[in-house]
Order: C-alpha cells, then sequence, then structure tokens
C-alpha cells in the first residue's frame, strides 16, 4: 500500500504537463519540462524529509521519555533526516548549477486565469 501511494506522488509531477497540453517539441522544451518536474516534485521530497525530522524529535522528546533505546532511535531518525535535507538541497543545487549553465528556454507557462462570477 505504501509502494502504491508513493508511486502515486512520484507520478503526479510527471502526468500534469500531459494532462494540461503542454506540447514537447524539441530538446529545449524536453529539458525544460523535466527541470519543471523535478523542481516540482524536489518539494515533496523536501517536506518528507522535514517530517522525518519532526517524527524523530517526536521520538526523542516525548516517545523517549524515560527509554534509553527509545531516544537513541530518535536522535538517529533526526540525523538521518538532516543528512537527506542535505543530500537533497546539494543534489536540487547541482542539477540547477546545470540548467542555469545550459542555454535552455526556462519559460513556464502562465497561470490560468479564473474569474469569479459576482
Amino acid at each position: 500500500m505504501k509502494k502504491l501511494i508513493f508511486g502515486l506522488i512520484a507520478g503526479v509531477p510527471v502526468v500534469i504537463p500531459f494532462v494540461a497540453g503542454a506540447t514537447l517539441n524539441n530538446i529545449n522544451d524536453v529539458l525544460t519540462w523535466i527541470a519543471f518536474a523535478i523542481n516540482n516534485f524536489i518539494y515533496i521530497i523536501i517536506s518528507l524529509a522535514v517530517l522525518v525530522i519532526i517524527w524523530g524529535i517526536f521520538r526523542y522528546l516525548i516517545a523517549g521519555a524515560a527509554d534509553e533505546e527509545s531516544r537513541k532511535a530518535g536522535r538517529n531518525t533526526i540525523v538521518w533526516g538532516i543528512v537527506g535535507l542535505t543530500f537533497i538541497f546539494s543534489i536540487w543545487g547541482i542539477v540547477n548549477v546545470i540548467l542555469g549553465s545550459l542555454p535552455l528556454n526556462n519559460n513556464q507557462p502562465p497561470a490560468p486565469q479564473v474569474t469569479v462570477p459576482s
């Protein structure tokens, strides 16, 4: 069940441009679309890493108040959450440096205009 939910969450940034009618005419459009998908997906990953850190803090402070083994597990969760967050930001920075050095079309499509009836 967890794999199914993760697969659905991971697939959403991939499907959104096709649902919105995005056309990929040349390699620049494909690379721009991939960068757009990665940048949208990275926010989900960062949120999950922050939740892991918060879960580790909960395990360390609240669940492990009387049990040293639980405190140790909470501390390890916090450390690995911070390591994961550092790794995510490093990869995100490397990708953005590479994309910034290539001559790509980085224009995002305009946001749709919503009119509210009065």
